[in-house]
């Protein structure tokens, strides 16, 4: 039991400088300049096929995008990058499976189905978590994301 308390007392230190470095702005504007990025971003086109509107508010577009790169990319991809090791087709398999989480958290809040397919923007997103690692890059091309689906 000590041992284990140990483990855990020790991961926390890594976590959190994994975390603060996601934050750097070296990645971000590497990413910016990639045409990855940009090719993500023309498939936020798709959006525009579909009508879905909440309450709108500079919460939804600003911090909701943020809070939610950091726990799905930086916490919860990143760490099932180590448990979940290899890729499916362009994307790793972490990538996917927390894109699929993803998608399923958003049906508890809006069930329509456009909630099921956040999926997709997801798999973009967490692509571009893997290549440059950049929790400010995500969030980026995540406002962008829902500003095209409820412009």
């Amino acid at each position: 039991m000590r041992h284990r308390r140990l483990e855990v007392d020790s991961a926390m230190p890594s976590l959190i400088s994994e975390l603060a470095a996601s934050f750097r702005l070296q990645p971000f504007w590497q990413g910016l300049r990639d045409r990855r990025f940009w090719i993500c971003c023309l498939g936020g086109v798709c959006g525009l096929f579909f009508d879905y509107r909440p309450g709108i508010s500079p919460f939804f577009f600003l911090a909701a995008p943020l809070l939610e790169e950091v726990t799905w990319r930086a916490l919860c991809q990143a760490e099932l990058e180590k448990i979940l090791p290899g890729r499916l087709f362009l994307f790793s398999r972490a990538n996917v499976f927390a894109s699929c989480l993803f998608a399923l958290s958003h049906v508890f809040f809006a069930p329509h189905v456009v909630s099921l397919l956040t999926f997709f923007p997801s798999l973009c997103i967490g692509f571009l978590w893997t290549r440059f690692r950049s929790v400010l890059l995500c969030t980026l091309l995540h406002i962008y994301y829902n500003a095209i689906l409820l412009w």
